[in-house]
């Protein structure tokens, strides 16, 4: 069977665009061919600064083909009255290419007609190619895009594209460019156009010209390199998200090894490595004991034996970033870091001074301190200090070092005579910045890390701010994950309804209910992305009215490995409880169930079985025991099940359907008692 190679060639793409592009003509083509029900073989993707590509081994030249059965006229117009087929007859089996006489009757809803069975073939899959690829490519989606020649918005403009059907070009044009077997290699070592003889021949065709088009074989060798050149020295910073970076930057993954004067070091170690990653994304070495050298390595998309013309601009702009680093850092520290306070009332966050946000901070941070067992003494000084780096010119003007807040107030804090508690605090204050960041390390960090982002989510949610999974400006569905991340991994008890209404008091209580909200569903979205547990079974732990984030994540935890063990006994647990919950809809005052109302065994046997359980349940929630709690509740499920096998609820007499109501009630309150079960999604229920 045939291969099919497609590769859009460009001017350099960023390197963020790059796998998601190749993954999405995959994800096109993919869905074409199944759609016209064509199959195919191994899919390989391909992507580089120049050239996003896919390549399908083994293509069927035609879709399979299909029989449908197509309805034509009544059957009471499609026959005169001597049984004749009609001229409606004739001419639907004539648009159809079928013999009249194979025509048949089908009864339908709307009576009896006449029906055909067609048979068509499979669509030819050059041709579907051929003429689906102009709007696949005019249909790709990036974050940022710009109008280029007529009608194509991609990224950078496109300069060429290949389509190879076996040896065969696949011919068609978008915006001018018409396909062809042409590909380029390296823009320097390589130049001009290169022939494709077959799809098969593509990698190495394109390596022979000084290009890797495998994204995974690129990274792992440009690894290597840097290893290699570090190796010179020390070891080089293991950073996989600035490696994934640099893999996207070249097209020949090789690496050069440079150095700066050693006079650099004396600035924290912090600031000359975003010098090196954030501005020139180079990897910064150190030696055996992990401390930071002066030397770098530098990913380059040229020849190593090129190093003697290649490194010494690359130290060169190295070293203008650090001078700059050098002299933001002397004049800093010439003043103390409290000092900087008076500037924070001058700036503004959103319509209040940065000032005014700190003293929030500080007293939502001395309330959350005694939960997290944090010293308020240390707490309050760092959040008098949390925002005043804000205002050093490192931070204000320095472009790539804005990513260190709360980094450089920490070292300036020490500078400042601060203790180191306290610069701790500071410095754990951001914490995490993005999913999988570092967490705060101290106590008095994490109470004033919590503070932060709860003050940036209630201040949002105050000027009316609504946060959707599309737009999110603000960040805050990120800001929530933060919060989620600190308490779930810290294991910290706290009550999730009081920090939302501390954090909402500065703001007239505005936001509360509806930050709740989002908090409880954005842990239903973490803890399915995160631990692969479904969103309905802590929606279920929800509902067990705990305000304890980490304990509804425990709850959800133990129910999802219980559920995934037995899962038809979960089933039929959440449709009892369902079918309990519709039962009981909008009755209220029932008293507790009397046992000399019980007319049957049942009602008798389930009684008896709540009592057994009530107590040791009891004990197993409250020692967090939760995968025990489930083993009693689950012990309810025969009984529950007998009850509505041989009981009829709605009984006539009064007396005896509210106490066979009140009964299930009680045995309803067991289960919300771990949470409700009825949540749990059952197809069909």
């Amino acid at each position: 069977m045939p291969d099919f190679l497609l590769e859009i060639g460009t001017e350099e793409l960023p390197s963020g665009f790059i796998l998601p592009g190749a993954a999405q003509i995959r994800e096109k083509l993919e869905t074409l061919l199944r759609e016209n029900r064509i199959g195919y073989g191994e899919v390989k993707e391909f992507g580089t600064p120049r050239r996003l590509a896919v390549l399908f081994f083994g293509v069927e030249e035609r879709g399979e083909a299909t029989e449908e059965e197509v309805l034509g006229p009544p059957v009471r117009v499609a026959f005169d009255e001597g049984g004749n087929p009609t001229r409606a007859a004739l001419g639907f089996a004539e648009k159809l290419g079928v013999d009249p006489g194979s025509l048949k009757r089908v009864k339908t809803p709307r009576g009896e007609y006449l029906a055909a069975l067609v048979k068509r073939e499979g669509a030819d899959a050059r041709e579907i190619l051929r003429q689906s690829l102009p709007g696949i490519i005019k249909g790709l989606e990036f974050p940022k895009t710009m109008t280029w020649g007529k009608s194509i918005r991609f990224p950078r403009p496109v300069r060429w594209i290949l389509a190879l059907w076996d040896e065969e070009i696949l011919e068609f044009e978008v915006d001018g460019i018409r396909s062809g077997n042409k590909t380029k290699g390296h823009r320097l070592l390589s130049p001009g156009e290169i022939a494709v003889a077959r799809p098969g021949d593509y990698e190495e065709t394109l390596k022979r010209a000084w290009v890797f088009p495998s994204w995974q074989e690129r990274k792992e060798l440009l690894w290597k390199r840097i290893m290699e050149r570090a190796a010179e020295l020390g070891q080089a910073a293991d950073d996989p998200e600035l490696l994934e970076e640099v893999t996207g930057l070249l097209e020949l993954p090789e690496a050069v090894l440079g150095r700066f004067p050693e006079k650099y070091l004396e600035l924290p170690p912090p600031i000359v490595r975003q010098a090196m990653k954030a501005h020139q994304r180079y990897f910064s070495v150190t030696d055996g004991e992990g401390r930071l050298l002066n030397a770098f390595v530098a990913g380059v998309n040229n020849l190593a034996e090129k190093a003697d013309t290649i490194v010494p601009g690359l130290e060169a702009v190295l070293v203008a970033r650090l001078e700059d680093a050098a002299f933001y850092f002397r004049e800093d520290t010439k003043r103390p870091l409290a000092s900087y306070w008076a500037e924070l009332k001058r700036m503004k966050w959103g319509p209040w001074s940065v000032a005014e946000r700190a003293e929030r901070v500080k007293s939502l941070a001395l309330k959350i301190a005694p939960a997290v067992n944090a010293d308020p003494e240390i707490a309050g000084r760092a959040a008098q200090l949390y925002l005043c780096d804000l205002a050093t010119s490192m931070i204000r003007d320095g472009k790539e070092f804005t990513a260190l807040e709360g980094t450089v107030g920490y070292y300036y804090a020490l500078r400042s005579g601060e203790t180191e508690e306290v610069a701790l605090a500071i410095r754990d204050s951001r914490l995490p910045r993005f999913s999988g960041d570092a967490l705060p390390e101290s106590p008095a960090g994490t109470a004033l890390a919590l503070a932060d982002k709860l003050d940036v989510l209630m201040g949002a949610l105050s000027t009316g701010y609504e946060p959707s999974p599309t737009k999110d400006p603000l960040g805050i569905r990120r800001t929530i994950y933060a919060i989620i991340e600190i308490i779930l991994k810290l294991a910290l008890r706290l009550n999730a309804a009081r920090l939302l209404d501390w954090a909402a008091e500065p703001f007239g209580g505005k936001g509360a209910d509806k930050a709740r909200t989002l908090l409880f569903s954005r842990l239903e979205n973490y803890l399915e992305e995160k631990e692969g547990i479904r969103y309905d079974m802590v929606d279920a732990a929800i509902g067990s009215g705990s305000e304890d984030i980490y304990d509804i994540a425990q709850r959800a935890r133990a129910l999802w490995r219980a559920y995934a063990e037995d899962e038809q006994t979960f089933r039929a647990i959440a449709v009892g409880q369902k079918r309990v919950n519709r039962i009981l809809e909008g009755i209220i005052g029932l008293p507790k169930p009397d046992p000399n109302l019980f007319e049957k065994h049942e009602e008798s046997e389930l009684f008896r079985a709540a009592e057994d359980i009530a107590g040791p349940l009891s004990e197993a929630l409250s020692a967090g025991d939760y995968p025990l709690a489930i083993s009693h509740l689950v012990k309810l499920k025969p009984k529950i099940d007998a009850f509505f096998d041989n009981v009829f609820v709605m009984t006539e007499d009064e007396r005896v359907r509210r106490n066979r109501l009140a009964l299930l009630a009680e045995v309803r309150e067991l289960f919300l008692s771990y949470g409700d079960l009825s949540k749990i999604v059952v197809e069909g229920s």
